[in-house]
């Protein structure tokens, strides 16, 4: 759907376990500048958006600056925000990737919210997400780089509606 197109997106993520080393919990929303052809699976080509509810410590989000960096408050919490271009040289490296991560030591388990609050946040602060592209996927869950450190992290409830 078009991001112009879409009244709210109402949300939620719950999860138990520790915020440890070697995972984090999140949303990762990905964006194209155009809508993808029936049947492709070519997302996420233009644009990124990701809601870190657990800030890991040891594995920062692109364009990271710090604990220290410029923060909003969305959904009741605050939230870090870093933007930087996505790495690689894929059809998708150089895409803007926009990041709000809760504070380190200050995990989020639980929250239920409406997702166009950070989309809309990050087109009115010009973070590099455009009303004109096509959210292509909502996925929420555990993004693991060291896998026995997740070991007792668990999702007990994920859901997204896209409401137009």
């Amino acid at each position: 759907a078009q991001i112009s197109s879409i009244s709210t997106i109402p949300t939620e993520l719950n999860w138990s376990g520790n915020c440890g080393n070697g995972f984090n919990v999140s949303y990762d929303v990905w964006f194209a500048a155009s809508a993808p052809a029936p049947g492709s699976y070519d997302d996420a080509i233009s644009g990124f958006l990701m809601v870190w509810l657990c800030d890991p410590g040891d594995y920062q989000p692109i364009g990271w600056s710090g604990d220290s960096g410029p923060r909003v408050n969305i959904a009741g919490h605050d939230w870090i925000v870093s933007v930087g271009p996505r790495g690689g040289s894929g059809p998708n490296s150089g895409a803007p990737v926009i990041n709000y991560t809760a504070p380190h030591g200050s995990p989020v388990m639980s929250m239920s919210f409406d997702l166009m609050d950070f989309i809309n946040e990050a087109i009115q602060s010009n973070r590099g997400l455009q009303s004109g592209w096509y959210l292509t996927d909502v996925f929420g869950g555990i993004e693991i780089w060291n896998g026995p450190s997740a070991v007792g992290t668990s999702i007990q409830r994920f859901s997204a509606h896209v409401n137009l």
